[in-house]
């Protein structure tokens, strides 16, 4: 009985020291929902997210994008719209993205988490996650079929997918 609780006790500290007490900064984080619920956690931290352009705005510094979250896939290319999770924010020192950037275009963006950035929205307010971009692509959206190249070769895609410009 003495042992087993030996390996219990070890158990717990073995899985005690496993726990980061900050996250990878070298890791990209490309699910949007486990840093949305606590930005301040995750400050540091890579992301890859695709999203759908809502607002886009020259500021002093740069441009500021909106952006309605779309999960990628595992080959970069958006899903479905109607799958959003919520909004990011993402900044960029590159003024020229609102001229590349209208409502509702697809863009894949690359960044460091930043924290957050609330807005108001009606009587109440909307804190979305805050990403420094240190690059923003743009991608059009392409109806039909085509071939895609993936981890496992090229593959024949149905529908609508998100093709490089």
């Amino acid at each position: 009985m003495k042992s087993m609780h030996h390996i219990i006790a070890a158990t717990i500290a073995v899985a005690g020291l496993t726990v980061a007490s900050h996250v990878d900064s070298t890791a990209i984080l490309d699910n949007y929902e486990t840093v949305l619920y606590n930005p301040a956690h995750y400050e540091g931290a890579r992301v890859l997210w695709g999203g759908s352009v809502q607002d886009v705005a020259n500021t002093p510094h740069g441009t500021r994008l909106v952006i309605a979250e779309i999960p990628l896939d595992f080959l970069g290319a958006h899903g479905s719209k109607k799958y959003t999770r919520g909004r990011f924010v993402a900044k960029s020192p590159d003024s020229s993205l609102a001229e590349r950037f209208n409502i509702n275009d697809l863009a894949i963006v690359e960044g460091i988490v930043k924290g957050s950035e609330t807005f108001p929205v009606g009587k109440e307010s909307k804190t979305y996650p805050l990403i420094a971009a240190t690059r923003v692509d743009s991608c059009r959206r392409a109806e039909g079929w085509g071939y895609v190249k993936g981890p496992t070769g090229w593959r024949k895609v149905d529908g609508p997918f998100c093709a490089e410009e």
